[in-house]
């Protein structure tokens, strides 16, 4: 192969591991550009959820240190942040359970954290989550049963 040849060659786009897509929401105002499939069924159960008022995606930066000796200060960006009925805010993210010890990690949590317990003195009460499988997979296995049971109903009509 010539060099005009591997130039003229287009690098292919890897597909993602990951479930992408646009999600709809009848209680957040713009639409959810999701990146998983775990942030999808999150976003359809707090759909569901009578006690949820409404609902932001990644709309929230929180400042932290990530470097202790230079300083540096980046942004946190949460997956979710939730009104409920009650008054009360969760920020939620959506991890799996064997990235919680990563440092990054722990630093954004511990920067929420205080985030968090500042508003909730200000009078707004606010929560920290972190939400994994033990959390997810539950809903995740909810909404494949409502879909199978779905699909087992129109092929009962088809049929007659």
């Amino acid at each position: 192969m010539t060099a005009t040849q591997q130039k003229k060659r287009k690098k292919r786009k890897r597909k993602s591991r990951y479930k992408t897509g646009i999600y709809k929401s009848t209680k957040c105002q713009n639409e959810i550009r999701y990146r998983s499939s775990w942030e999808y069924y999150v976003c359809k159960f707090l759909d569901e959820q009578i006690d949820v008022i409404s609902y932001e995606y990644e709309s929230l930066k929180i400042p932290y240190i990530s470097n202790i000796r230079s300083k540096k200060i980046r942004n946190y960006i949460p997956d979710f942040i939730v009104n409920y009925t009650d008054g009360t805010t969760k920020i939620i993210e959506v991890k799996r359970k064997s990235a919680l010890n990563n440092n990054i990690v722990v630093k954004k949590a511990e920067a929420a954290t205080e985030w968090s317990k500042k508003l909730t003195q200000e009078g707004n009460p606010t929560i920290y989550e972190m939400w994994t499988e033990a959390i997810i997979f539950p809903i995740r296995r909810r909404f494949l049963l409502l879909e199978e049971q779905k699909k087992q109903k129109k092929k009962r009509k088809t049929k007659e």
